[in-house]
């Protein structure tokens, strides 16, 4: 069956693909164990490349949440520093100690 395919895939004769498989020689064992290394390591590195951009992709999303954050946080700090000014001319109008101490 697998001459079969081989002919049809190449359009050889099976007779000839019979009569000429004997004389093909295997690969020496170093060159296949080489190349199986070889296979391994680039899976290794495409593995590798895979997980650092995943994870990339993960930090990314996460430093935009934070941004989105930190600045919710800093705009609220900038509001209440405006309330509290505004406090203190309250109290400043009324006569009174101004009530916060203000950091610009």
């Amino acid at each position: 069956m697998y001459l079969k395919n081989k002919k049809l895939h190449i359009q050889v004769d099976i007779e000839v693909l019979k009569k000429t498989a004997p004389a093909y020689r295997s690969r020496p064992p170093f060159i296949i164990n080489v190349a199986k290394k070889r296979l391994k390591t680039v899976a290794t590195l495409l593995g590798s490349l895979v997980q650092h951009r995943k994870m990339d992709k993960e930090i990314k999303q996460r430093l935009q949440e934070l941004e989105i954050f930190n600045n919710a946080a800093v705009d609220r700090e900038l509001l209440i520093n405006e309330h509290r000014k505004e406090i203190n001319n309250l109290l400043q109008q009324l006569g009174r100690p101004p009530k916060y101490d203000i950091v610009e």
